[in-house]
């Protein structure tokens, strides 16, 4: 029988305690972050789709198939996740 560790073994053992201040520092950091991103992502939606709105205006048959294949490719997605999970559930694999 192998006997168990002793404290230390590892040499990132010692290295791996975080300091509480400094954890929800990186935590708050992040969520700057994340809230910059959400506002460019928001942004640039914003900007899409006004000019998807200015296309329907002036050209109703080009936006409604650009509307079609943004749909089909949601819809595959969706479909594929959704068969993927069933596929999970009763065959598990």
């Amino acid at each position: 029988m192998r006997a168990p560790p002793s404290e230390g073994f590892f040499f990132w053992e010692k290295d791996m305690t975080i300091d509480k201040t400094k954890l929800e520092e990186l935590i708050e950091k992040m969520k700057r972050e994340a809230q910059e991103i959400g506002l460019d992502i928001e942004e640039k939606l914003d900007e899409a789709k006004d000019k998807w709105a200015e296309t329907a205006t002036t050209d109703p048959d080009t936006a409604r198939r650009q509307l079609r294949a943004f749909w089909g490719i949601v819809g595959t997605v969706v479909g594929l996740l959704i068969g993927l999970g069933v596929g999970y559930l009763m065959w598990g694999f």
